[in-house]
């Protein structure tokens, strides 16, 4: 499994751009691995739908196939973190790529905010160390690129 993949090909970027192909990668995250099977006991979905959705997901290499046992068929992330290229879809890419992250940049940020939103109306559910540990906060920072790449790279470590 790789650290990181950079995805600027707006096909890609536009897989993503899918509520079942993120809570699949959700799932294969906190999951390690499953099967379809598994992904549609924990995502509601159908296992073909899981099934297809995972192909695609792997088409276009955010996650891979790991060995199993008979028909079993088992995923993983391909890598812990998928960074949308942000020269690539702003324009260098042409208008498709634009678009394309356009796109993607409206549907993942309403996905988190859902996140933000389900996490308000169950953290009273949560133990109080975990209440305590997560928080809400806001600030400014006036960085140079530099810096802020630097920053990057250290959550990504």
């Amino acid at each position: 499994m790789t650290p990181s993949i950079t995805v600027s090909d707006p096909k890609a970027i536009r897989a993503l751009a899918h509520p079942t192909r993120l809570a699949l990668l959700e799932i294969l995250g906190g999951e390690g691995s499953a099967t379809a099977t598994r992904c549609a006991e924990l995502s509601g979905q159908s296992v073909t739908s899981c099934s297809f959705h995972l192909r695609t997901l792997a088409r276009f290499g955010f996650i891979e196939a790991v060995p199993g046992e008979g028909r079993q068929k088992p995923w993983r992330l391909a890598s812990l973190r998928q960074q949308i290229a942000i020269d690539a879809v702003a324009g260098a890419g042409g208008d498709a790529s634009k678009a394309a992250g356009d796109a993607f940049d409206e549907f993942f940020l309403s996905h988190e905010f859902a996140r933000i939103r389900a996490w308000l109306q169950r953290r009273g559910e949560e133990s109080e160390a975990w209440r305590r540990a997560s928080l809400m906060s806001g600030a400014t920072a006036w960085l140079t690129p530099e810096e802020l790449a630097e920053i990057n790279a250290e959550v990504d470590a």
